[in-house]
């Protein structure tokens, strides 16, 4: 039997490899015939992808080529400093198992899987999936109408409750709780702060400057806090560009990707990533306790019980503490040169700033 190595990115595909690929596996991808030819384009500039994301369109030997015949592949980042950032943290492989394991049985729509291949001698890891190009792609930088919100955070709850208090972590021995991860974040801490504070001269504010500056020691307890039961299925990084809305509106109005930071922890951790990012300090200050209360609420009618809304609130000013840890540990080497990656920069330090300072969450580690 032939043996095929796994592609390390684009670059290294070819037709036999990608016949190969899509047909070792059963999956949602039934191609009519073998491809006789494919292009692609690069994917996500400035949208914050740790990986290598290209589209690819095929042809097959029917001649026939269309928006059926595309897929979206991840490769491992071509930047050395992010893929060995990757490396330690083994996040690669684990959006490989989310995908295989897990996102057949969860609540939260996902993209068909079509392809996962790991390299254990060398840590790379591909994905081939759906492309949902027919899908509103979302928009950390534009933001979310309120309709849009509230669909999330629908969504996020549905997911969530399925897994509320089950210790998924016991059944899927790859899938870590946030307390787990604590020594990588607390060893990449400064080192990843200081980055990030060079590559936002004299955007970042000075309040968030100092509070970033002195938050380190504690990496180990914000995430040692959001790890204590209740928690539930986390996807740790729930944000506006990684949402497709109103795709196939009968089967999935709003479909996830991008799930290789998915954790066991408190859930309001996402509820919180997203608000951020989708709204202006000024409109989170106006909306966010109804956002909240809509998703305690919504909870509660799936029949959790002993969460309080206080519990939740509190839990929500402490993801914000470990939201600041993980964007300076996976934002820091990022390139944000780009028009758009500068102002998704700029917006979020803006809006972590407000959040902290309007939460008073220096006060949770006193």
């Amino acid at each position: 039997m032939k043996h095929y190595e796994l592609p390390s990115n684009v670059d290294a595909v070819t037709i036999d490899w990608l016949n190969h690929a899509l047909r070792s596996q059963s999956s949602g991808l039934v191609l009519d015939s073998d491809i006789t030819s494919f292009s692609f384009e690069l994917l996500g500039e400035g949208k914050g992808f740790m990986n290598q994301v290209v589209r690819l369109t095929v042809q097959t030997a029917l001649g026939v080529t269309s928006p059926d015949l595309t897929m979206v592949a991840k490769f491992p980042s071509q930047d050395p400093a992010i893929q060995a950032l990757n490396d330690k943290a083994g996040e690669n492989q684990r959006e490989r198992m989310f995908y295989q394991e897990i996102a057949g049985v969860t609540e939260m729509p996902t993209p068909d899987l079509y392809f996962a291949g790991f390299d254990e001698a060398t840590g790379n890891s591909l994905l081939i999936i759906e492309d949902l190009a027919e899908a509103r792609v979302g928009d950390s930088v534009e933001g979310c109408s309120l309709d849009d919100i509230a669909l999330a955070i629908r969504s996020l709850a549905d997911f969530q409750a399925k897994w509320w208090n089950d210790s998924a972590g016991s059944q899927y021995a790859w899938l870590p709780r946030k307390s787990k991860d604590a020594d990588f974040y607390a060893q990449e801490y400064e080192m990843s702060w200081n980055l990030l504070k060079e590559k936002s001269l004299g955007v970042m504010p000075r309040r968030l400057w100092e509070f970033g500056q002195n938050l380190g020691p504690y990496v180990g307890t914000i995430r040692e806090y959001l790890s204590v039961s209740p928690t539930t299925l986390v996807h740790g990084d729930y944000r506006p560009d990684n949402c497709f809305f109103g795709n196939y509106q009968d089967r999935r109005p709003l479909a996830i990707f991008d799930w290789e930071y998915c954790t066991e922890g408190r859930g309001v951790y996402d509820l919180a990533t997203f608000l951020c990012e989708a709204l202006t300090p000024k409109q989170r200050a106006e909306y966010e306790i109804d956002f909240l209360a809509l998703y305690h609420s919504l909870l509660v009618d799936k029949g959790i019980s002993g969460y309080s809304f206080e519990q939740c609130l509190l839990d929500y000013r402490w993801a914000y503490l470990d939201l600041i840890v993980f964007w300076a540990v996976i934002g820091g080497p990022c390139d944000w040169t780009s028009s758009r990656a500068k102002q998704y920069l700029n917006n979020t330090l803006e809006r972590f700033d407000a959040a902290v300072h309007d939460h008073e969450c220096a006060k949770l580690l006193l």
